[in-house]
């Protein structure tokens, strides 16, 4: 092969190759018979047509217990209420209702830069909740609860018997 060949195939391929962006994974919770999470739905989806690169995940949390500590594991890792649906997670931003053009704006912010992943915000935000936890050990606690209380009975006996000898 040629290095006039070699040329034009990598010229073909740069194009192809840059234009390749990475996934964005947009997570999406709706509650049944909400008229605007089935907008947000519908537009999440016609945005995905064009942008096949976004992988849409979209929970319904009224009829879905999972679902729904789902919703709010997001909802704290993004500071906000799991009150109201629709809401989209999308980079580092939520986004609470049907508001198509912020959706859009951030969804493209994320095509044209690399945003956090949301399910990488949530994993972060439950590994420092995880690390923050106390981690009680009350074997010491019981400890002295049971010395105490073998004391105090010695010392009510002793008291007794003191009276009695008296």
């Amino acid at each position: 092969m040629n290095m006039k060949k070699i040329f034009i195939i990598i010229a073909i391929l740069i194009p192809i190759i840059a234009s390749a962006s990475p996934p964005i994974d947009v997570y999406l919770f709706v509650t049944e018979d909400c008229p605007y999470c089935e907008q947000a739905s519908y537009l999440l989806n016609a945005i995905q047509k064009d942008q096949p690169s976004i992988n849409i995940h979209q929970y319904e949390v009224s009829h879905n217990s999972d679902n729904a500590m789902l919703f709010a594991e997001f909802a704290k890792a993004y500071d906000t209420f799991a009150t109201d649906t629709p809401i989209t997670f999308v980079g580092d931003k939520s986004i609470t209702g049907y508001y198509p053009e912020k959706i859009k704006a951030q969804i493209d912010k994320c095509l044209e830069k690399i945003c956090p992943a949301p399910q990488d915000i949530l994993e972060q935000y439950l590994s420092k909740s995880d690390a923050s936890a106390p981690t009680h050990n009350y074997r010491w606690l019981w400890a002295t609860i049971i010395v105490l209380c073998i004391f105090g009975t010695i010392g009510i006996y002793l008291t007794k018997e003191k009276n009695k000898n008296g």
